[in-house]
This record gives structure tokens, sequence and C-alpha cells, in this order.
């Protein structure tokens, strides 16, 4: 080859080995024009020369959208990717290998990444629930700070509207039932008092022995005890509606639903203690396999025992025998 073309050649492949090393992409209509001109040209035989600028353009092109095509029109038949030889065995069983590892290594990381977004969800929503805990706790201290301020003043906390706490303690014996089951019987009862104006304020963890479980329900607006008293008194009457089979007009139709779904969620339970404020209603199983639900309104006096010993609640069968007959001044209110 005369020295005049292979130094052209020289000049050439030196412009586009510098053009190729910048990353401004507005230059790859001038790459392509100048590998053209490079590619064409006759003089252009070294084996070696045309596998670097083939590497150099198919680096360049083959990540670039729309120039793929240019540049397999572009090449040459003597600058196109030479067929490979065969893979030896050896080579071919490293390349499946490593091909397997890199797929586990990928699939192992996808799933950190979930593991991780899971833990991050979970951190928002605690978070989240954090703030509402911190925005219940300085309500409920600015209301026990005025709930002071007013007995200092004496006025009567019984008139007085403001917003009111009713305890919901729950007590299943054995067998215990399925957590499912449990869920439904908590979830009835805030429905059967949710159209009443309660709603959840606090909930304690499960205890042990049988199924014990405390809550705190609080109203929705401002209230007197008197109001409380009228709506644990619906409650009431709702479920005895459901068992009297008193025409539904008589009670508010989403609370005989959710009376209805309470007793249907108690039907595997075979003792069982709800206490809403100052209704109360038991479920318990004579050793001959009769069952009995009673639910009343507590009397201040026997609402005050109850309070003073809490656990007679674990012991349905005595307080259904006692609210059976208290009426009649036959029995007194079970220990505990």
């Amino acid at each position: 080859m005369p020295e005049s073309k292979r130094d052209d050649n020289t000049l050439l492949l030196v412009a586009l080995v510098l053009a190729l090393s910048r990353d401004d992409y507005d230059y790859d209509p001038f790459l392509y024009t100048l590998a053209e001109r490079i590619l064409r040209r006759d003089s252009l035989h070294d084996p070696d020369l045309q596998e670097l600028l083939e590497w150099l353009l198919g680096r360049r092109f083959h990540r670039r959208q729309g120039f793929e095509t240019r540049y397999n029109n572009l090449m040459p038949e003597r600058a196109r990717p030479r067929a490979k030889e065969p893979i030896s065995g050896e080579y071919k069983a490293w390349i499946e290998f490593f091909q397997g590892f890199q797929e586990k290594v990928e699939t192992r990381i996808k799933t950190l990444e979930d593991r991780v977004d899971g833990v991050e969800n979970e951190r928002r929503s605690v978070l989240e629930r954090l703030d509402e805990l911190a925005a219940e706790t300085t309500e409920i201290g600015y209301g026990l700070h005025e709930f002071i301020w007013q007995l200092s003043t004496g006025a009567n906390i019984e008139q007085t509207k403001t917003i009111r706490y009713v305890p919901l303690r729950l007590f299943l014996g054995d067998p215990i039932p399925d957590e499912k089951t449990r869920q439904d019987i908590v979830s009835a009862v805030e429905q059967l008092f949710a159209p009443l104006g309660f709603e959840r304020s606090y909930e304690l963890a499960d205890e042990s022995g049988s199924w014990w479980k405390k809550l705190l329900l609080r109203t929705r607006d401002f209230f007197t005890s008197s109001d409380v008293q009228r709506r644990l008194r619906t409650a009431e009457e709702a479920i005895e509606a459901h068992y009297l089979d008193k025409p539904q007009a008589e009670a508010n139709h989403l609370q005989a639903g959710a009376a209805a779904q309470l007793i249907a969620a108690l039907g595997t339970t075979p003792n069982a203690c709800i206490q809403v404020g100052t209704l109360l209603l038991v479920k318990a199983t004579t050793p001959d396999g009769q069952s009995a639900v009673i639910t009343r309104t507590l009397t201040k006096d026997e609402l005050r025992r109850i309070e003073e010993n809490q656990a007679m609640l674990k012991r349905p069968e005595q307080v259904l025998e006692w609210l059976q007959t208290a009426c009649h001044g036959q029995k007194r209110l079970p220990s505990g």
C-alpha cells in the first residue's frame, strides 16, 4: 500500500477513535459518516484494524437507539463479525456455571430488595401509627386535665357534656375460638356500638388464660352520662330484639344486624362474658349441654362490685346464675 494511502487511513482511524471517546452523542451522525468513509476504502485490508474498528463502532452504535440498523448496513462483509469458533466443552461448562450463578445472585438480590421494601413499608406504617398515638395521647391528656378542672369547680360531672370513655372487656372460655372467630366477636361488638356514636380508642394485648381481652371505646361527640346510658340501653334492646324476634322497626337496622352477627359469632363458644360499660352479656353452658344467653344493664351497686373484682367475668356460669336470680335478692355476686 502506498504511504500516502496508509497515512490517510491512519489519520482517519485516529480521528474516529478520538471522536468515539467523547460522551456527547450529538456527534453520532458525524461518526457514522466518518466510519463509512473508512470502511468503504479498498486500501483497508488489515484484519486486526477491521476487528478494532468493528469493536469501536459496535460499542458505540449498538447502545444507541436508531443506529443499530444503520451500523449493520454499514459494515462490509470483510468487517462484519466473523463466525465464532465452537466453544470447547470445558469452556462451555464454565459459561453455563457463571450464567446460572448470575441468575441465582440476581434472584437473591431481588428477594432482598423486596424484603427491604417490606421493612420500609412497615417502618412507615409504624411511624404513622406513632403519630396517631401521639395525637390521641395529647387529646386524652387535655381531656383529663379538663376533667380535673371541672371537678375542682364543683361542676356536675354527670351532666357535663364531654368525651366519654367506656371499657370493653371480653372473656371467652375454653375451648378458645380461632383467631378469626375472636376478631369477628370484637368486630360485631364495635359495629353494634358504632351507630350509637362510639369508636375504638385503645386496645390492650391479649391476656393468657382462656381469652381475656380489654379495649376502650370513646364517644365521637360530647355526651352526658345519661346520653351514654341511653345508648347502652339501645344496644341491649337490639340484642333482646334478636332473641325475641321483634320487628326491626323497634331496633336500628345496623344495630340489629350487628346483634345478629355477635350472637352468631358466639355460637361455637360455650362460655363468654362481654361487658361494655354498664351493659353485660353472658353466655354459659350447663353440664348437660344446655346454653343460655342473658344481657342486662347493671345497677350502680352491681357495676361497682364488678369494677372492684373484674376477675369474676372469667366465671360466666356463676355470673349467669347470679343474673337470673339477682333481681329477686336470692344470689350475691360471685367472687373472682
